[in-house]
């Protein structure tokens, strides 16, 4: 199989258009339609996005071939981020490394300690950040799911404190208010402890029933302020 045709391959069998595959890893229809047709290679950005998508490592999907053959690499403007995410300026110098087959970028040391730090005192530390950095995309990921996730679970809590004279009256809320209150705190714990950690590796982790709707809302952020239209092509 042609090292172009293995991206194709992989999105054809899972039913998706060129716009939809383009949606889901944050970048437009030109670019996926270029890289199946070998006009390009992605960047190690989407590399990865892709890797993790299809579950299959660089090596499977013809990455590394097209890049031994010499087939242009898309630019930093091509990127479904800020291109000044990897300038100087923010310090967002990525190294490139390979673990497992899988190529991997990591964001520098002051990045993951500005994601550690969205952790510290949760949402309002997150919140702190976001105010004062919004251009690295890998900080930003970690402020807002700090900010949603952590917001949650003080709301939960505080419900469980305030209503406490309103469910004395019943067995079954009461029941609910001492379980529910604990066990929010236990998950915010569990949480903090999981992001600070995955932050500090440079990680994009994903908290439970936040996560996915917080990498999401990155991509928007990102592409509202590039100002570029989702393209959807359908193929």
């Amino acid at each position: 199989m042609n090292p172009s045709s293995h991206l194709k391959h992989e999105r054809v069998q899972r039913g998706w258009s060129q716009g939809r595959l383009a949606e889901l890893i944050g970048t437009d229809a030109g670019n996926v339609s270029r890289w199946e047709r070998g006009y390009s290679s992605p960047s190690p950005y989407f590399q990865e996005k892709l890797c993790q998508l299809y579950e299959k490592n660089a090596q499977e999907l013809g990455l590394l071939a097209k890049k031994q053959a010499g087939i242009p690499e898309e630019r930093e403007e091509d990127f479904g981020c800020d291109a000044g995410i990897q300038t100087p300026q923010v310090e967002e110098a990525y190294s490139e490394h390979t673990s497992m087959g899988r190529l991997e970028a990591v964001p520098a040391i002051s990045s993951r300690l500005l994601a550690c730090l969205c952790y510290a005192l949760g949402w309002l530390t997150g919140f702190l950040v976001l105010l004062f950095n919004r251009s690295n995309r890998f900080v930003l990921f970690h402020s807002i799911q700090s900010i949603c996730f952590f917001s949650c679970i003080q709301i939960i809590i505080l419900l469980c404190v305030f209503t406490a004279p309103l469910t004395d009256h019943s067995t079954f809320l009461t029941v609910i208010r001492d379980v529910g209150g604990p066990l929010a705190m236990l998950v915010g714990l569990i949480a903090w402890l999981v992001g600070m950690i995955q932050a500090a590796r440079g990680k994009y982790y994903q908290l439970p029933f936040a996560g996915k709707y917080c990498n999401r809302m990155v991509d928007f952020i990102l592409r509202v302020r590039r100002e570029e239209p989702m393209v959807h092509n359908v193929s």
